[in-house]
């Protein structure tokens, strides 16, 4: 058994279904000052992205939502037509990581009973 393998021994890894509802856990970025920090550590643990098999998605906080598209490697804003500018992610054992220039993200998938909860706030 190793931690990026399913129950089956088959590597997890980004050829795996990442559609589904996340929370995010937690934000890594550079920051100076201790105020900084603990902003960050409380922003972190706030918000949902909710990815769809369509390959669109969106993150939400605070009832406001940024869209987004999503292939195989990378995440888009909607507005990037071009697909220039995306962020590239790593999904594995239902943890997806995203990554821009300066900040790491990183997204749990929800467990059933989360995932009824955030359901029912719709």
């Amino acid at each position: 058994y190793h931690p990026a393998t399913d129950d089956r021994g088959v590597f997890v890894g980004q050829d795996k279904e990442v559609a589904g509802y996340y929370k995010r856990v937690a934000i890594a970025k550079d920051v100076k000052t201790l105020e900084e920090v603990q902003e960050l550590n409380d922003e972190g643990k706030r918000g949902y992205l909710v990815a769809n098999e369509d390959g669109t998605a969106y993150f939400e906080l605070d009832g406001e939502k940024t869209e987004y598209v999503f292939d195989k490697q990378n995440f888009y804003l909607r507005d990037d037509t071009e697909r220039n500018n995306g962020f590239p992610y790593t999904y594995i054992n239902g943890r997806l990581v995203i990554t821009d220039e300066t900040t790491v993200t990183q997204y749990l998938r929800l467990t059933d009973e989360e995932l009824e909860a955030y359901l029912q706030l719709k």
